[in-house]
């Protein structure tokens, strides 16, 4: 088993979607997924996270543009209502006030490490990803595929958005420079050694966490990314890039152009292992 971290804020409408679609995807019996808040502050998004009450999750979808239906996402569908995440997994409020998701995603990635160690590697992912069924599956045998005479492999990336991705090798290519969004992150144990020392510091910057880490990765490890794609971006609005659109076909369309569905949702977040 591979602890799963998911990185929120004030989105659970979205989120819910994202724990639906692991919840429907090919994970071990023992599956530990832990929520990070970034310091919500959206009463439903708090009832979601901190409760078991039944908390309005529904959420607009393009569903008829064709750019939504090409990327396999025709199916992904908000419910009207859905209960709490208490007692499913747990939750764990990074700060009272969002410390920018530089800071967010280092503190959850490091409370991952201090609680289940590195042997495992560990895998983060952000609250607005849908996922092949068998996309854990996939990246666990890429793993064992890395570009030959190289060094370890440290980080595989699910997908990659903003980017057209002209380098095609399967099941996964070496990125040898730049940073690669951060909507799921394998980190294997020689990237936790590589990159553990700057992700636990304090950053003054509130952006660019993916090429900071995927620099500190590359210190004494290799990044890849998965191609195909093993998830899909669906965050029809961006917090950090708010002019950027989804669904502009070309580099800054918020989409891995190799992704392909089907991307299954779960009628419900299904209980995790809590431990």
């Amino acid at each position: 088993m591979i602890p799963i971290g998911v990185v929120t804020r004030n989105r659970h409408a979205v989120l819910d979607v994202t724990l639906r679609s692991l919840s429907a995807t090919n994970l071990p019996d023992d599956q530990v997924v832990t929520v990070f808040d970034d310091g919500s502050n959206d009463q439903q998004t708090l009832d979601y996270l901190y409760s078991d009450k039944s908390v309005y999750v529904a959420a607009k979808w393009p569903t008829g543009n064709k750019h939504w239906q090409h990327m396999g996402l025709g199916n992904i569908e908000s419910k009207t209502k859905g209960l709490g995440l208490l007692g499913k997994m747990p939750v764990v409020q990074l700060s009272k006030q969002s410390l920018g998701v530089v800071n967010a995603s280092c503190r959850a990635f490091c409370h991952m490490v201090t609680k289940y160690g590195t042997d495992r590697g560990i895998i983060i992912v952000q609250d607005d990803v849908v996922f092949n069924p068998d996309w854990l599956e996939r990246l666990l045998v890429a793993e064992q595929k890395p570009e030959p005479g190289r060094r370890p492999v440290g980080l595989i990336t699910g997908c990659w958005i903003n980017k057209k991705n002209f380098t095609k090798r399967e099941p996964m290519t070496l990125v040898e420079g730049g940073g690669i969004t951060a909507q799921c992150y394998y980190v294997t144990p020689a990237g936790i050694a590589s990159v553990l020392p700057w992700a636990q510091q304090q950053h003054k910057a509130r952006r660019g966490f993916d090429n900071k880490f995927c620099a500190n990765v590359r210190n004494q490890a290799d990044v890849y990314r998965m191609h195909p794609a093993v998830c899909q971006h669906m965050g029809t609005a961006s917090m950090v890039r708010p002019n950027w659109r989804w669904n502009k076909w070309h580099s800054k369309g918020r989409v891995d152009f190799s992704a392909r569905g089907p991307y299954p949702l779960a009628k419900y977040v299904k209980e995790f292992k809590i431990e």
